[in-house]
């Protein structure tokens, strides 16, 4: 053997006695150590392995960045799912979903039958409000995993953001099935019956899940809690002549989900008044509200008496909006004045 191959041979030995060294004080958590050996290893020998074994220590110490520098050049050198896996997380926590949901995405696309991305991959689409990608990333996992009561909950939410209210419960049924005391199903089918503004479906749900300890039930019950949904065509019957701004906000901060009000207010003479809710990272919580500048019976006109509506003001500089009013599938688009009524 010349001298070339001993000089490879010892280092190549070097690098997989660190190696070894350093994976059984990762498995025991002693990350300092841990990289100690990682670091030193790859002088000798830099492979892939020891290089994403360096980026799971730096993310277990919370180093995120630095975590992603090493699985990049892991990835480099050798593409795994996992790393993508590792990397897609990482990206998560630190707030780069766009990147992280391409992570993830590359780990199912070279290992589909790892089921470890599905789940994070599917909660990224529901955060940015992506329903239909978040359903088919469920759907995919349900067909390998089979039976999972949380995949069967999650793409309830899903399908309830989406309208497919009667296919949500049912998916949220199916979970409670396999766990039927589990108080977050329970609430999230209360959630979906709050989408279809079944309301008093939804207060026996949350109600339920409220008891058995859920705390996002309790904070969606302060919103709803004793208050009855109003049609459109019942709009009249809750003039507020005369009412204040800061009475508004006091008001707003009471009304129900999804419930639109009329009010003459002193600083604006014509307005409604409403609220909704929105999710954040899949949690309800309250949305704001508005003040319009149009004419009651404008409003009921475009709406129809005893109809409900869906209004998404699209702020544009500082009081010119745009109200989308949907209507037995056919919208209306009317400009207004609108201010959002800070809370």
């Amino acid at each position: 053997m010349d001298i070339s191959n001993k000089f490879f041979n010892s280092n190549f030995q070097k690098a997989k006695a660190l190696d070894e060294k350093g994976t059984i004080l990762l498995s025991d958590e002693k990350y300092d150590e841990a990289l100690v050996h990682f670091l030193e290893s790859v002088k000798y020998n830099k492979t892939s392995s020891v290089l994403f074994k360096i980026g799971k220590c730096y993310s277990s110490k919370q180093k995120l960045g630095i975590a992603i520098e090493y699985i990049d050049k892991a990835i480099e050198l050798n593409e795994e799912g996992s790393y993508y896996l590792l990397k897609g997380a990482c990206l998560n926590v630190l707030g780069n979903k766009s990147d992280a949901i391409k992570s993830f995405i590359k780990c199912i696309e070279l290992n589909p039958e790892n089921l470890t991305a599905y789940k994070p991959l599917a909660y990224l689409y529901s955060d940015i409000n992506k329903w239909e990608l978040a359903v088919s990333i469920w759907d995919e996992y349900l067909k390998l995993a089979g039976d999972d009561a949380e995949a069967y909950s999650k793409r309830g939410i899903c399908k309830g953001w989406l309208g497919n209210f009667n296919s949500g419960i049912s998916d949220i049924n199916k979970a409670l099935k396999l766990d039927a005391n589990n108080s977050d199903f329970i609430c999230n089918r209360g959630i979906v019956h709050l989408l279809s503004s079944n309301i008093e479906a939804a207060k026996i749900d949350l109600e339920i899940a409220e008891r058995r300890g859920c705390k996002d039930a309790s904070v969606i019950l302060k919103d709803i809690r004793g208050k009855v949904k109003v049609k459109m065509g019942e709009l009249e019957s809750t003039l507020l002549p005369n009412i204040n701004e800061v009475d508004a906000k006091g008001f707003l901060s009471n009304i129900s989900p999804n419930e639109y009000f009329y009010l003459e207010c002193k600083s604006t003479p014509r307005c409604i008044l409403f609220h909704t809710l929105k999710y954040i990272s899949g949690r309800p919580s309250f949305a704001g509200g508005y003040l319009l500048n149009i004419d009651l019976s404008d409003f009921l006109r475009l709406c129809g008496s005893g109809k409900y509506a869906t209004l998404e003001p699209i702020l544009k500089g500082s009081v010119v909006g745009t109200i989308h009013i949907e209507l037995d599938k056919a919208a209306t688009e009317c400009k207004i004045e609108v201010r959002k009524l800070e809370l």
